[in-house]
């Protein structure tokens, strides 16, 4: 049921709450909706008194969210945003209406939803501000332009792109002493967005809130929504510049490349950078590097011994040969399923590359002896270029130290 509070020190403004109440009764607690009470402040009944009073408590629950909401507006003289509300960007053409497809169940007096801080998800709260006028510069390793031309390009550059924020925080505000529960979960807690929040995309923009409506009918009318990310928005899981011109990795990285490294990251629980460097480290990114070789092939430098144990693991029969002749993007494939077996051990770039150069190393410190040349001089002879202090011995630092040398040269 919706209700208001009117009375001897009326607020100024009617807020009105969509609550749907519960008994818990093992507690013999009334939770009401989704919304956070004051601490201290519970409603309690028993089942037989939770059934012929349930009317009461629904009235006394919205007259107790009615005023705490007053209370903050009064006391804080803020002012909370509804879906609705009118955002712009600095390097927005045009300003925007934030949208909340599914409300908190908290109904402001404009009929609206009111929003948290966390309701910041470009494409469903919200969409382009039209051209972006952000400066060229701001196209980086961080952020590669977006796919739309605007057709509105000035003789700066500035305004190519149609505009698709990407949002990597929240909405930030200073003020938080207005919580929202967003789900059922205890203590799941969002902060209410306030009109003074700002939000930061990574072309540079500055969104804020220029208007809260006051009535259902105010505010812009938006074009339709963005329903999906642009195609190229994995590039913002990655830091470093691997498409970087020059670089004798530079034929073979494309963005089809990156977009599989990005997911196959995702799935064996790892920064895809930390993939990256290992693979740049081993073969400079190159998914033919030791054809016609008898030493290791591939992406990662595959050994037979490697590929041996990924076909008993997996039931499979990948040759030598047969990976070599892979593209980069189909030999990531063999990549994902090698480093399969390690996922969950693998926490951060150390561990990730001691997955590739020595499996038994993952987990340990920096000062974990690899290959020494009396324990196990072939593989300490193979590798001895990472013993740059020529102590007779290679540890998890020496080889990890390396791999973060070959990932400097994409900054």
């Amino acid at each position: 049921m919706k209700g208001s509070i009117y009375g001897k020190n009326e607020p100024e403004q009617e807020v009105l709450f969509d609550v749907e109440l519960s008994l818990d009764a093992s507690l013999g607690q009334i939770s009401a909706g989704l919304f956070v009470f004051e601490q201290g402040v519970t409603l309690r009944a028993s089942k037989k008194d939770w059934k012929k009073n349930k009317k009461e408590y629904q009235e006394r629950a919205n007259w107790l969210m009615t005023w705490h909401y007053v209370f903050y507006q009064k006391i804080c003289n803020k002012e909370y945003v509804t879906s609705g509300s009118v955002l712009e960007c600095t390097n927005g053409s045009k300003p925007i209406t934030i949208q909340l497809p599914e409300d908190h169940g908290i109904i402001a007096a404009n009929d609206k939803p009111l929003l948290t801080c966390k309701d910041c998800e470009a494409g469903t709260h919200i969409g382009s501000f039209g051209t972006c006028y952000c400066s060229p510069e701001n196209y980086t390793r961080l952020t590669h332009h977006p796919s739309e031309l605007s057709g509105e390009e000035q003789a700066d550059g500035r305004g190519k792109y149609k505009c698709f924020p990407i949002l990597d925080h929240n909405w930030i505000t200073k003020n938080q002493d207005y919580m929202i529960s967003v789900s059922n979960i205890e203590a799941d807690f969002h902060a209410a967005l306030d009109k003074g929040a700002v939000l930061i995309c990574r072309y540079g923009g500055l969104i804020t809130v220029a208007e809260v409506p006051d009535k259902p009918d105010d505010g812009l009318q938006n074009e339709p929504m963005v329903s999906e990310v642009p195609d190229d928005d994995f590039y913002v899981n990655f830091y470093y510049d691997w498409m970087k011109e020059g670089m004798k990795s530079s034929p073979y990285v494309t963005p089809d490349f990156l977009k599989k490294v990005d997911e196959i990251s995702a799935e064996l629980e790892i920064n895809p950078d930390d993939l990256m460097a290992v693979m740049a480290f081993e073969s400079w990114l190159n998914p033919s590097t030791g054809k016609g070789t008898k030493g290791a092939v591939g992406l990662i430098q595959f050994t037979q011994t490697a590929i041996d144990q990924m076909n008993d693991d997996n039931d499979t029969n990948y040759t030598k040969d047969q990976i070599v002749k892979m593209n980069a993007v189909d030999q990531l494939d063999v990549v994902s399923l090698y480093l399969k077996k390690y996922k969950g051990e693998m926490d951060g770039l150390s561990d990730v590359y001691m997955a590739v150069f020595a499996p038994s190393c993952i987990g340990k410190g920096d000062d974990a002896v690899v290959y020494s040349s009396e324990n196990s001089p072939k593989a300490y002879e193979y590798n001895e270029g990472l013993d740059k202090d020529k102590k007779g011995y290679i540890t998890v630092g020496d080889a990890v130290a390396a791999v973060i040398d070959r990932r400097t040269l994409y900054e």
